[in-house]
């Protein structure tokens, strides 16, 4: 865990085998990020709920739900309202919870979830969900490198087949990729496979701060 004398995060990795029907098994894995920061007299701190972050095309495991909830300091508030948008910034909803199709989801989609206070205009706070359908044939995953130290990362995006498992190149593929820090601000945007964060590039406030990567695949 990274050590600040007054804001910090860290990441929680997960990795196991999910088992698809009576003999079809395929492994997955996903993170989550859990965010540590003060909470002085206007410090705002949005969070989202969600009851699952991968959908499959099994009955009740084809939607999710995300709920929005907000603090000032250490008071939680009840008045605000939201806005729930996708990958490409389109707006999904406004109100405090948003279900998620399987429609909404394209492989791997970034949702992020805009928090104003009362009547005002500019957002206060801003979160992030990434929702990933496994019915999905295609999805994209991610090799990270060079994650040591002071030393940039290296990002590379591979597209796998989630029937077989297997790491495809399809002919013609154009990608796209978008790093962000973990306050969902964009860090920088190329249209390649490989993206390298710089550490100066992803902490901010002085202390240390994790990155992660929205990579589109289109063939």
């Amino acid at each position: 865990m990274h050590q600040a004398a007054t804001t910090s995060s860290d990441t929680i990795t997960y990795t196991g085998t999910a088992k698809i029907g009576d003999s079809s098994t395929q492994d997955v894995s996903g993170f989550v990020t859990i965010l540590i920061q003060p909470m002085g007299n206007n410090s705002y701190m949005g969070w989202i709920t969600a009851n699952r972050s991968i959908l499959t095309d099994a009955p009740n495991e084809n939607t999710a739900t995300l709920s929005a909830r907000l603090w000032l300091s250490t008071t939680e508030l009840t008045d605000f309202s939201v806005k729930w948008k996708n990958s490409a910034g389109e707006v999904l909803g406004s109100d405090k919870t948003l279900t998620v199709t399987r429609d909404m989801v394209n492989g791997s989609t970034l949702i992020t979830c805009e928090f104003y206070h009362k009547d005002a205009q500019n957002a206060c706070f801003r979160a992030g969900n990434v929702m990933t359908d496994n019915a999905d044939e295609y999805v994209i995953v991610g090799e990270v490198s060079n994650l040591i130290g002071d030393k940039a990362a290296t990002i590379t995006g591979r597209i796998k087949n989630t029937r077989t498992n297997a790491i495809v190149t399809p002919d013609n593929v154009s990608w796209n990729a978008k790093a962000y820090k973990d306050n969902n601000e964009l860090i920088k945007e190329v249209n390649s496979n490989v993206v390298t964060i710089a550490k100066s590039e992803s902490d901010y406030g002085g202390t240390e701060h994790d990155a992660y990567v929205l990579f589109t695949a289109t063939w």
